[in-house]
């Protein structure tokens, strides 16, 4: 149980959605009990507002609720990246010889924007090493953990090569990230389908966040603001635009009303049932 009477065993049965809703109060109010109202306001204001889409061909309504579009809320997070994983099976479906780079750093007892800083910049000298030219593209996740034995940051790389020279890889890892000798690192060839779950997941699991402490939650709120979690690289750094625009098109198709039509007014809750008032008098 944590320090608001959250247990994961309990809220494990429960359904996906009321899941979230309670990993996100019990964030928000672990962080507004060290007083960091600033970090907690964005995900207490998460699905608090209603807005009615109506279809303007044959009138049906939709209730929608406002998103804070913040990684660190259970519900937001994983959207973006289930966002993430759509754009990245359509680049993935093209690749011949896709590679998973594991890329790890030892544990440690205090997580700092610093630390985070070292993995970005070390993982960039990475890839401008003589032995990264034949990286045609790729992607890169950088994941948090903390398991009780401080915390773990590590980074998940798909990588388009023919080749990877993992003890050169090693050895400069060490060196970027201030690891005396080789970090331990890996690869493994690819080429089914499951690699896209580790290589698009969000920083951490949102059941893993809310069972942290308070001043920790911060901790790691803190070190990765101003961050990203997520890139990609060589080619697939010009292409990322027509994945976007491929996930886009998808997105309309599925929100397309029963009737054919993907077209929608935007309307606040008064709005909608001013509008339907007026429906039920012309009638």
């Amino acid at each position: 149980m944590d320090n608001h009477g959250v247990r994961s065993r309990d809220v494990e049965e429960l359904p996906g959605v009321r899941k979230t809703e309670i990993f996100r109060e019990s964030i928000v109010a672990k962080l507004q009990s060290v007083g960091r109202g600033d970090l907690a306001k964005p995900l207490a204001l998460c699905e608090t507002e209603e807005t009615y889409l109506t279809c303007r061909n044959c009138g049906v309504c939709r209730t929608v609720w406002n998103r804070c579009n913040n990684r660190w809320c259970p519900t937001c997070g994983p959207r973006r990246t289930r966002r993430r994983a759509e754009e990245l099976e359509i680049w993935t479906s093209g690749l011949k010889q896709p590679k998973h780079l594991t890329l790890t750093n030892r544990n440690s007892g205090v997580l700092t924007g610093y630390a985070v800083g070292t993995q970005l910049r070390g993982l960039a000298k990475i890839r401008r090493r003589a032995f990264a030219r034949d990286w045609e593209s790729g992607s890169w996740t950088l994941e948090l953990t903390n398991e009780g034995r401080g915390w773990h940051l590590h980074v998940h790389s798909l990588i388009e090569s023919r080749w990877i020279d993992m003890p050169a890889v090693a050895r400069a890892w060490a060196r970027y990230t201030g690891q005396e000798d080789n970090a331990i690192c890996c690869v493994k060839d690819c080429r089914s389908r499951e690699y896209l779950r580790e290589v698009s997941k969000y920083v951490c699991k949102a059941s893993e966040l809310a069972s942290w402490s308070p001043r920790e939650i911060a901790q790691t709120m803190d070190a990765f603001r101003g961050r990203r979690a997520f890139g990609v690289f060589g080619r697939a750094f010009g292409e990322r635009r027509e994945w976007q625009i491929a996930v886009r098109a998808q997105r309309r198709e599925r929100s397309k009303c029963e009737c054919g039509e993907c077209s929608w007014k935007i309307e606040s809750q008064f709005e909608a049932e001013y509008g339907d008032a007026l429906r039920q008098r012309r009638r």
